[in-house]
């Protein structure tokens, strides 16, 4: 008897064990945080996060200091900040930067970009927004 409940513990352990790793290994909780280094975060973007309208980005590309893109923790939204003038210097108004917004099309993500959009233009960045349909 005292055998049977060694080997029935064992494969129990061995079960929960393998149930755990498998969560982990295969995208553990579906929250992301924000891994974006200080330096690179987006007051756009942590504003939104703040508000509750998005969970968390993160950086995908990096080309100079003008040209940045960010996707939200969902994938549903892509952030490019384009043009500007280097090193922050004030630009004549046709080279001001945007933000170019590409989102799926679904009720979710046209409500995280008319948020975004309305925190972006309340900074007075310029948006772009056009949705990505899928086909």
């Amino acid at each position: 008897m005292n055998t049977r409940f060694l080997i029935g513990l064992s494969a129990a352990l061995l079960l929960i064990g393998g149930i755990v790793g498998g969560y982990f290994a295969f995208g553990g909780s579906s929250k992301k945080e924000t891994n974006v280094p200080i330096e690179w975060r987006d007051p756009i973007l942590e504003t939104a996060k703040t508000r509750g309208v998005i969970d968390g980005y993160r950086l995908v590309e990096l080309h100079a200091a003008q040209n940045i893109t960010y996707i939200t923790s969902d994938q549903n939204v892509t952030l490019s900040y384009t043009g500007g003038c280097p090193g922050g210097a004030s630009c004549p108004e046709g080279l001001q930067r945007v933000l170019s917004i590409l989102y799926r099309a679904n009720a979710r993500s046209r409500e995280e970009v008319q948020a975004i959009s309305r925190i972006a233009r309340a900074r007075g960045m310029r948006t772009n927004a056009v949705p990505f349909t899928e086909g």
